[in-house]
Formats: structure tokens, sequence, C-alpha cells
């Protein structure tokens, strides 16, 4: 009964507003692919959003609810918006979890749940899911009974618990520790991080007096370490490739090589392999594949990064030792192998399977002093470690 009442009331407001509301965003940040919004309508309603895009698609949170939880929704927004700026946290789950939590401890009364069908339009799957709070439906309901003569019992208005609402979401606050002098011990703290300006003077005394009473949150320092490493930066990594194929002319190429990452987009390489020879070295040269290694810089960008798709390229000098089919002399001794340097040039893209695992394709360009160049492709696997 209660859930044919609540979509009777929905029904009910599309119908009221369907030619009337407007909505005007209050507050909104976006960094990368992460977006938090706060706006109100002029039928008195406020939604809280937060979106995050992930690698196999986009999840927005909606909260949605009357003008009597505003300022809760607000001060989520507040947190969520400063964390996001400070730590880029995903505010999808940040955002959610602390609605739940507030729900758990009765500090908002959530009336419906509902999750939208799946959208496929767009570039990448969108899901929707939207929470209804009981202060959605005051309004219409209020409008119900003003026209049926009857006048609205007025509730009266509970004071908003400011001090507990910070206890929770300070647990999804990232914790940056700094080390302390040993001489000097401080004693913790509860602040409060946003505190509405038109709060009134005697909830403000009744929260601070409930701040007295109310034991210091301690933030368990496994769930901070364990944030902190999901924020790691991405250029905290070492890559190494293991590659073949062949040449323009038909010679084949192998190449391992070790990338270690100077920061997200630049990088240090580390190469040993074969290169192939060229019609050139083919008169004096005994084999088709030359020994080489190479070291070099290059660097790389992801142009799409909820595919996390990792365009690169580089350039490395090094030395390749090539057998001669026929001896010289050098000094008054007789050798038969030589040493020549060599410049390469190579751009290409790794394709990710998994985190830690990417299929690689690559082009390179390489010129051995006095005999030439040569242009081959290959492709490999990428492993990240």
């Amino acid at each position: 009964m209660k859930r044919i009442l609540f979509f009777l009331s929905i029904l009910i407001l599309s119908a009221y507003t369907i030619y009337a509301e407007t909505w005007t965003t209050l507050k909104e940040r976006t960094i990368k692919l992460q977006t938090i919004s706060i706006s109100q309508s002029d039928t008195e309603l406020v939604t809280l959003a937060a979106a995050t895009t992930y690698q196999d698609g986009v999840i927005i949170f909606y909260c949605h609810a009357g003008l009597r939880e505003k300022e809760i929704l607000m001060s989520v927004y507040n947190f969520v918006e400063e964390e996001l700026i400070n730590h880029y946290i995903d505010v999808f789950k940040t955002t959610s979890n602390i609605i739940n939590d507030f729900k758990n401890e009765e500090i908002v009364y959530p009336i419906n749940f509902e999750t939208d069908p799946l959208d496929k339009s767009g570039i990448l799957p969108c899901s929707r899911v939207h929470l209804y709070l009981g202060s959605y439906v005051d309004k219409v309901a209020g409008d119900i009974l003003k026209k049926k003569g009857i006048k609205p019992t007025e509730v009266p208005e509970k004071p908003i618990p400011y001090n507990r609402m910070n206890q929770i979401m300070n647990k999804y606050k990232i914790k940056v520790y700094e080390e302390q002098p040993k001489t000097q011990q401080q004693e913790p703290t509860l602040t409060i991080e946003t505190e509405p300006e038109n709060i009134s003077p005697n909830t403000k005394i009744e929260a601070e007096n409930k701040s007295t009473k109310t034991e210091p949150v301690i933030t368990q320092e496994k769930e901070s370490v364990a944030t902190t490493e999901e924020n790691k930066p991405e250029h905290d990594i070492t890559s190494l490739s293991l590659m073949g194929g062949i040449s323009l002319q038909l010679k084949p190429i192998i190449d391992l090589k070790l990338r270690i990452f100077l920061s997200k987009y630049t990088f240090v390489v580390l190469q040993v392999g074969g290169t192939p020879v060229n019609t050139e070295g083919e008169k004096f040269i005994s084999f088709p594949l030359i020994p080489q290694g190479t070291i070099g810089f290059g660097g790389c960008f992801t142009p799409i990064e909820a595919y996390k798709m990792n365009i690169f390229g580089y350039a490395s000098a090094g030395i390749a030792y090539s057998k001669l089919k026929g001896g010289y002399i050098k000094d008054g001794i007789y050798t038969d192998s030589s040493l020549y340097f060599m410049l390469r040039a190579c751009a290409g893209i790794d394709f990710p399977i998994t985190e830690y695992f990417s299929i690689s394709i690559q082009d390179c360009f390489d010129y051995l002093i006095n005999l030439g160049f040569t242009d081959s492709i290959s492709a490999g696997i990428t492993l990240k470690f």
C-alpha cells in the first residue's frame, strides 16, 4: 500500500510539473571522469547526483528529496567535492555509501529505491539508480490536501544532527598523516567540515553541546592505507614486452623491451633483441637477424581514458653485433665479426586485456650506421608490474 501511494504521488507530481518545473544547478564539480552536482527545482525539489565513468560504463547515483532535507544533501555535496578535489575519490561509491549510512542512523528516511534500464545509446553503457527520501513527496502531499480543503498538519522541524553527520562522513575522508614531534602530544579533536551559514544559534549551541559528549572519531589506519593504494598514481609501473614480427624486407624481428616510467607520460626504455638485415647488409652479413641492444627515452598518452588504450613512441640508440660472411684483418688480428652503431625510432599501441596484461603492436624504424635502414612491424604481449 505504501509503495502504491508513493507511485501515485510521483504520478501527480509529474503531471503538476510537466509544464512549469524548471531546475537550477546550485553547485557542480567535474574532474576528469567524475561529476558531483546538486540542483533545485521551482517546485521545491532537490536532487544530489554523483556520476563516475569506469572502464566498462558510466554509473550515476541520484538522491531525490524536498527542501526539508536540502541542508543534509548540501553537506554531503560539500564533503564529496572537497575530497574529489584533494584526492580524486570515487564519487559514486562515496556519495551512495554516506547516504546509506545516514539511512541506517535515521538521519534520512528513504521511501523508495529503483534502477533504470541500462542505457546503451551512448558511447559507454549508462546505469542510473534513484533513491527517494521522505521529503520528496511533502510538496505534492500538501497540494493534494489543500485541493480537498484540508489544512496540512505542519510537521515540526527535526534538528539536523550535524555532529553525527560529520562523524559518518569523516569515515570516508582520506587522512594525510604527518609526523608530529615526540614532545608534542595532540588531543584528537572533532571538527565540523561543512556547517551551513543559515543554521540557527540554538541549533549551533545544541550541536556544540553534543560534540562535547561524543567520543572522537577514530579512522582505521588500514582503511586509510587501502584508500591511498587505490589512488596510487598510474605511473608507478614498469612494463616488460616480448614482441616478434617481420620487416619490409620480409626478414624476422624479435624484441624484448623494459619500460621504466618516470611519470604518467614519460619513460626510459631498455631493449635487447634482433634487428633484421636489409638488402645492403645481406652482401656480407652471415645471418638475417643482427643481435642488438639499445637504450632510449619515450612518451605515451591515453586518448580515451575509459578504455585505457595507451599510445606510445620512443627513440633509442645502441649497438648491433654482426657475424660477417668473410673476415678481415684489424690491427694485425683476423676477425669475422663487427659492431655497428644504430638508431631506432618506434611508435605503437597497447591494448589492455586486464590491469596487468595487454596486447601490443609497434612499428620500428632502425638505422645502422654504414648499413642503411629497415622498417619492421611487430606484435606481442606486455606485462605490467
